[in-house]
């Protein structure tokens, strides 16, 4: 296992991504800083044996923590995409040349009209990918993955006004299945629940959750991260065997509409 992050920038609290107004709290960027080093330390203790590498810091560009927009795990090797932001196309050399210094193998590429965020890039085991069809990633993106990756792609609209489709929704494994924002139960019942393969209940069932933010877990080897806020049905789901649940808060990382997994990449394959 190989896992990719990159050092929280000093001019994060520019981050292109944030949608919030400007008189919503201002990113603490020493807590921020504080909160990105804890969670690369959960990431260390789930996966102790796993190559960490860390992209080059760049300051200049405050949202280069967001490693998982940049690089997108396959089998066979990494594919590099080009962000759907014009800013944020520069952060793709540093991660690019961490990664291939690594030794890993660079497998496909978008064609020069397509763009491709990997937020939007949820890969549900052999089953292949759900690519979202957002502000940041266009059709052809997905074709171009299912291409590098000999896996199937399929491509579904993105819910509501969500920047990514992991801002609503991720995958837990086989054993405790999607989690979804309840504020996209209509969008999964009409949009993406008739696609899946196999329905629902082959990936293990969908939970709703209360707090989008607790629907965006990130997956190493046994370990589940999350955080947010609690409810009861994802502390049943939390209850059932095969993962170890751990919370961490990366709450100023959010006020730049950053989730868990936007800031590593995990290979596995």
């Amino acid at each position: 296992m190989l896992i990719l992050t990159r050092p929280l920038p000093r001019r994060f609290a520019e981050a292109a991504l944030s949608r919030h107004s400007r008189d919503a709290a201002p990113i603490d960027q020493a807590r921020a800083e504080a909160q990105h080093a804890a969670y690369v330390a959960a990431l260390r203790e789930a996966a102790p044996d796993a190559v960490f590498v860390e992209a080059p810091a760049a300051d200049t560009l405050p949202d280069c923590v967001f490693v998982e927009d940049i690089a997108l795990a396959i089998p066979g090797g990494v594919m590099f995409t080009t962000p759907g932001a014009v800013s944020r196309q520069p952060e793709v050399a540093g991660v690019r040349e961490a990664l291939l210094g690594a030794g890993l193998r660079q497998r496909g590429a978008l064609s020069p009209s397509d763009t491709l965020d990997g937020g939007d890039v949820l890969r549900l085991g052999e089953l292949g990918f759900l690519v979202g069809r957002s502000r940041r990633t266009t059709p052809g993106a997905a074709r171009a993955l299912s291409e590098a990756s000999g896996l199937p792609a399929v491509l579904v609209p993105v819910p509501g006004d969500e920047l990514h489709l992991k801002s609503a929704i991720t995958w837990a494994g086989p054993t405790h299945g999607l989690l979804c924002a309840e504020s996209a139960r209509p969008w999964f019942e009409s949009t993406l629940a008739p696609i899946l393969p196999g329905g629902a209940e082959g990936l293990g069932g969908v939970t709703f959750l209360t707090d989008a933010l607790a629907a965006n877990v990130v997956l190493v080897h046994k370990t589940a991260l999350w955080q947010g806020e609690d409810c009861a049905a994802f502390a049943a789901l939390r209850a059932r065997p095969g993962l170890v649940w751990r919370r961490v808060n990366m709450d100023e990382l959010a006020k730049a509409d950053g989730a868990l997994t936007c800031c590593s990449v995990i290979f596995e394959d």
